[in-house]
């Protein structure tokens, strides 16, 4: 996921059970990531979770991917790391 965001692009994650993603995500606390991140259930089958994928990228309309869009942008600018420090970097070069 971080991997996606750096490069500016919408996670999408499959998942067995959402809710208890959303309960463990790292830093849960202080990001919205269903405003951000698409998560999909994956089905009990190849299939299901196939299915369900391309059901769930189809159902994201144009102003929703804008949106999430805005919010991997802002969570790009927070994860990089600068040389020197800046407003909300992770960690401070001392």
């Amino acid at each position: 996921m971080y991997q996606a965001i750096r490069s500016g692009c919408v996670p999408v994650v499959l998942v067995a059970r959402k809710q208890e993603t959303l309960e463990t995500i790292a830093l849960k606390d202080i990001i919205d990531w269903e405003a951000i991140v698409i998560f999909v259930d994956t089905g009990a089958t190849m299939k299901d979770s196939i299915q369900n994928l391309l059901s769930s990228l189809r159902a994201v309309g144009e102003e929703e991917w804008s949106l999430r869009r805005s919010g991997v942008g802002i969570l790009a600018e927070v994860f990089t790391y600068h040389e020197s420090v800046k407003p909300f970097d992770a960690v401070a070069n001392r």
